[in-house]
């Protein structure tokens, strides 16, 4: 069986990628935690859709918490990579 974050072919999106980016620009300004809240942020950083008031933390090292409703937390954490 194949991980889910195996390179596939050319329509593949490396989040756990994403996250390291966004890990070394924080350590390069000191900064401890990201909390992104935005639905285009949560999109592009969990590969989930998150309608309602959700937000992620993105810790300086390590992977990443989402919180959402508890009505979206079993299909969010079913879709997300984390």
């Amino acid at each position: 069986m194949t991980s889910r974050l195996e390179n596939k072919g050319p329509y593949y999106i490396d989040f756990p990628g994403r996250i390291k980016a966004i890990q070394q620009e924080m350590a390069k300004e000191h900064i401890d935690v990201y909390l992104g809240s935005r639905l285009r942020t949560l999109s592009w950083t969990l590969d989930a859709f998150c309608p309602w008031r959700s937000f992620v933390v993105i810790p300086c090292e390590g992977v990443p918490s989402a919180f959402t409703f508890v009505i979206d937390a079993a299909r969010v954490a079913d879709e997300t990579w984390i």
